[in-house]
């Protein structure tokens, strides 16, 4: 896999069938993998915030989510395959934990959103089944027990739909004790 870097944000050349080729491979070896789909809002937040810029950095996948990025990618002489957006490549990965029994956890967004979002995928899917789901209402002293809860449950996949830069951060803290193979924060995506 080549890591290109495009205006000092490391971003890698995959198109979306081998990011999700990548992705599955590091889930199924048991590696703790965390994604990002960078635009840019992100590589804003990524200059102001040394601890977004610090996550992001550690990440194993970095994807251009926005269509700027592949475009200065092909005129900085680095040409980025395509955009992996994170609402498509979310929607790959549960069609593939579907057919491999893996099982997602889905965290953020009102308690409503979210569980309509699991039945969507449920509806969608009917083999998935989910590690579990939690909205993404809480103060930074329940961060410990989600975390915990996470882990407890097994989870193959962790989505987080909690707005930025408190989903960086809930990661960055928290994604080694979590001990999920696969986490990616979606954004708005549920």
């Amino acid at each position: 896999m080549a890591r290109v870097n495009i205006m000092g944000v490391p971003v890698d050349a995959l198109s979306m069938a081998e990011t999700v080729d990548k992705i599955i491979e590091h889930i199924e070896r048991g590696d703790q993998t965390q994604h990002m789909a960078i635009n840019p809002a992100k590589v804003v937040r990524m200059m102001e915030d040394p601890e977004v810029r610090r996550t992001v950095r550690r990440c194993e996948v970095i994807s251009a989510d926005g269509i700027g990025f592949v475009w200065a990618s092909r005129f900085l002489g680095k040409p980025l395959p395509e955009r992996v957006t994170g609402i498509e490549l979310m929607d790959r990965l549960m069609a593939q934990a579907a057919q491999r029994g893996l099982k997602p956890y889905f965290l953020g967004a009102k308690e409503e959103i979210v569980t309509a979002a699991v039945k969507h995928y449920q509806n969608k899917h009917p083999d998935l089944s989910f590690a579990g789901f939690r909205n993404g209402y809480f103060k930074q002293e329940d961060e410990q027990g989600i975390a915990d809860g996470i882990r407890e449950s097994g989870a193959d996949m962790l989505f987080v739909a909690i707005s930025s830069p408190k989903k960086e951060q809930f990661l960055g803290a928290w994604r080694d004790q979590m001990q999920v193979p696969y986490c990616m924060g979606v954004g708005g995506s549920f």
